[in-house]
């Protein structure tokens, strides 16, 4: 099985913090299987 690399943004980033259903829905989806997310440099100091 090859894991998933799903690539945050601070969209998704904001809506983490915020704990909006969608995101934390699609973060917990993630968890079942073997991923590596990436927060590109940028990110951070846009959120």
């Amino acid at each position: 099985m090859t894991a998933r690399v799903p690539v945050y943004d601070t969209g998704m980033l904001i809506a983490l913090a915020d704990r909006k259903a969608k995101a934390v829905r699609m973060r917990e989806d993630l968890t079942a299987v073997p991923h590596r997310a990436v927060v590109l440099g940028p990110v951070p100091a846009q959120v």
